[in-house]
């Protein structure tokens, strides 16, 4: 019986503390908040497909694509993803399956911090994770990424305990452990193998490092442990190689082995920025990644002239040399944010160490208190009275909350420290409130190019234009044309699940369609602080040419901004046969359209189909292997009454119809000056349908970085009429273009004209 009750006692305790750990962690990372600050990916959108497939019995046995081609290796993701989606359908489900991972990272840390060092550097840990503000950010970015904080917060401890335990069977399992964990998490993200290779040169340079090195028999099960996630990707691979093809097909997204060429492009194209923009953009990654807690410990190291005992953490420090690799790639690179994780957990673990380290010494306490109180009041100084940006209420409610929580831990859970280590205690709340004013601080520091709204912001820009027209999504996704915003955005993985609120609409517009910009409101402040006029800020931005033409011509008539602070304003095309009445940029993604499945009704590689009255599809085909995301064509409908004709051209494909080049990076194409030519009364007449359509470097928002900012093209499905009269019967059709660009990443390659025409003397128009 006292055994029961000693376990049952014990089991309540873990329950209380897990509560506990969540409680804290909520607070300092606030659920509300964070879940409203979501922004919204095509490859979230891909991925949560791919979800309900192996939710819906479809197996697959990949994982998400690699920069710039591949797969990562293993569909753990997408499992996560299928159970997510039977507690809570939807995205919804998934954002917050990826937020119970990152408290379990709070957890994981917690108890080890607690087992190591002290309960009051466990609680120090929890605040100090929870109000990172990379940890904030992977939450937001939601993104397969995302969910790989639980098994790199496991994998730092796993590595950590495999060289520092005493007991070499508690190595040994570490050891296997932690090998497991990285087989794991680079099915997530594959930065987090920076740790595998760390682990393995620890174990082969331990005697060099001063660290005792594990038998051969773990390490070899540990390599083991470390393949065993990765067995099905691989044997459904080489099948797949060998053309005995089984599971879900992958996606048209080039070869793996050319994601490591695209990554050294990338670097390359980085590189060619002015080095004062390097230089400033590379202090501001600093200042996010860096705990400002540490540089000060370093510090009083310095002045302390003690030698401190790194042996409990030095494999973490050999993960973090490592970690840097994937970092670094950081600063030449926009998207590269993403394999930061390792490095930044990395840091705070040495964070806690060093605030462990201090807690003996009533020097190093003096010393680091007499710092952080200057560096503090400096900050707070800033924060109240110079920086309007930031969010002072917040940030006075979060600091407080700190300084009440760490106060009434030692107060109620460790007694003794109260009476002994009151410098120490302050040492804690001075930490923690300096990392919580870095996360409050860079708010008063500017976002990097590109702009993509969260979820606040799209209900935003969306109830405002449904309250004006009653339009769905659906009605009106081919009619927005956003400028400067962040090409891979997907605002259908959200707005398919808007609440339209029906029955309060009153339609008071009617336009063609909306001009919407959320950096707007940042970049159109005049000399007084003011907004510039709406039209002379659009024809300042590197906006498609047909569309920058029309404006200057009169040929769009712009109605009245009807958004405050942002860019949300309707429009009326007064020339169709010159630009369309509806125009867009938002792309298809990983989902072909119905028309662009029809494409596949041609055989050949290029040709014309007769598919319904007056009705044809053209298509083309000009990458090597022909596969059928690379098909572009064109619905062509003719309607004549009397000596009047109408043609409508709708020009599709699913790779014409994408806004960035990572969906598929071995090829993303864009029409070039396409045309219509028709014998009208013996005269050919040519119609220039665009300057162009698909996704051009040309029309990036900035030019040091056109692979991951904003773009202005103009892309497909694209739909355009062309009115004229003939007194006699058109005796051909041609449609055609000057060529075309395809974007693959590490070049862009040209390919020539091509047109195909219909003889249409002996035809007679229904």
């Amino acid at each position: 019986m006292k055994f029961k009750k000693l376990i049952s006692n014990s089991i309540l305790k873990n329950i209380m503390i897990v509560l506990g750990i969540l409680i804290v962690f909520a607070f300092f990372a606030n659920p509300r908040f964070l879940f409203n600050k979501t922004v919204f990916y095509n490859f979230q959108s891909r991925d949560i497909q791919r979800g309900f497939r192996l939710f819906n019995g479809h197996p697959i046995f990949y994982g998400p694509e690699m920069t710039g081609g591949g797969n990562l290796p293993g569909p753990l993701y997408y499992f996560l993803i299928s159970i997510a989606l039977r507690f809570k359908g939807g995205w919804i489900g998934v954002w917050l399956m990826q937020y119970i991972l990152a408290s379990i990272s709070a957890i994981i840390g917690a108890y080890y911090f607690w087992s190591k060092t002290s309960k009051i550097i466990s609680l120090t840990w929890i605040i100090f994770f929870s109000t990172a503000l990379f940890t904030s950010f992977y939450i937001t970015q939601f993104l397969n990424v995302s969910s790989m904080l639980c098994f790199t917060v496991a994998a730092l401890v796993f590595i950590n305990k495999a060289f520092t335990e005493d007991d070499l069977e508690k190595r040994n399992r570490n050891f296997i452990l932690a090998c497991f964990t990285i087989g794991l998490g680079i099915q997530l993200h594959l930065s987090i193998i920076c740790l595998i290779f760390a682990l393995f040169f620890m174990q082969f340079f331990a005697f060099k490092l001063k660290l005792v090195p594990l038998p051969s028999r773990p390490v070899w099960l540990g390599l083991s442990a470390f393949m065993l996630p990765i067995i099905p990707y691989l044997t459904w691979l080489l099948f797949s190689k060998l053309g005995a093809q089984f599971g879900v097909p992958a996606f048209y997204a080039g070869a793996t082995d050319q994601a490591f060429a695209s990554n050294a492009y990338l670097l390359k194209l980085g590189m060619n920025e002015p080095w004062s923009k390097i230089l400033i953009d590379s202090l501001k990654k600093i200042f996010i990644t860096f705990p400002l807690p540490l540089f000060l410990l370093i510090a009083v190291q310095l002045l302390s002239r003690s030698k401190m005992k790194v042996a409990k953490f030095k494999p973490i420090l050999i993960c973090l040399i490592f970690a840097f690799v994937p970092y670094a790639f950081w600063y030449f690179s926009t998207q590269a944010y993403r394999y930061s994780m390792p490095f930044y957990l990395s840091l705070i673990f040495i964070t806690m160490f060093f605030l462990n380290d201090i807690k003996d010494s009533s020097k190093k306490i003096m010393i680091f208190n007499s710092i952080a109180l200057f560096v503090q009041i400096i900050i707070s100084f800033f924060v109240l009275f110079y920086s309007p940006k930031i969010n002072i209420l917040g940030f006075l409610i979060s600091n407080t909350a700190i300084v009440i929580l760490i106060t009434l831990f030692v107060f109620f859970i460790e007694k003794n420290r109260w009476k002994t280590g009151r410098g120490f205690i302050l040492s804690l709340i001075l930490a923690l409130t300096l990392q919580n004013d870095q996360k409050y601080l860079h708010q008063s520091i500017g976002e990097f190019v590109g702009y993509m709204p969260n979820k606040s912001e799209w209900t935003d820009i969306w109830t405002t234009i449904f309250n004006q027209t009653g339009w769905s999504y659906e009605e009106a996704k081919n009619k927005i044309y956003y400028i400067d915003h962040h090409i891979s955005q997907d605002p259908e993985l959200f707005l398919r699940s808007f609440n339209y609120h029906k029955e309060l609409q009153k339609i008071l517009l009617s336009p063609d369609g909306f001009f919407v910009s959320y950096s707007y409101g940042n970049s159109s402040r005049n000399r007084e602080g003011g907004l510039v006029k709406p039209q002379d800020w659009l024809l300042k931005q590197n906006l498609h040419l047909d569309i920058i033409t029309a404006l200057k011509n009169g040929e769009i008539r712009l109605g009245e901004n009807i958004s405050k602070l942002n860019l949300i304003i309707p429009f009326w095309v007064t020339n169709s046969n010159k630009i369309p009445k509806h125009f867009h940029n938002v792309g298809e993604g990983y989902q072909a359209s119905e028309d662009d499945k029809r494409l596949a009704e041609v055989p050949e590689d290029q040709g014309i189909k007769k598919i319904g009255p007056n009705t044809f599809l053209f298509k083309w085909n000009e990458s090597p292997d022909k596969n059928s995301f690379c098909s572009t064509g064109a619905i062509v409908n003719v309607i004549k009454k009397n000596k009047d004709y109408q043609i409508n051209i709708k020009i599709i494909g699913s790779t014409i119809s994408q806004m960035t080049p990572w969906v598929s990076p071995a090829w993303t194409q864009a029409w070039i000056s396409p045309y219509l030519e028709i014998m009208c009364d013996t005269q050919i007449k040519r119609f220039i349908i665009s300057e162009s359509v698909g996704f051009r470097r040309k029309y990036t928002h900035n030019k040091w970085d056109p692979l991951f900012t904003g773009n202005n093209s103009i892309i497909g499905p694209f739909e355009k009429n062309i009115n004229f009269s003939c007194n006699g019967p058109i005796t051909f059709l041609r449609l055609g273009r000057k060529g075309s660009t395809v974007d693959k990443i590490r070049s862009v390659k040209e390919l020539p004209p091509k047109s195909l025409e219909i003889n249409l003397r002996t035809y007679k128009f229904i």
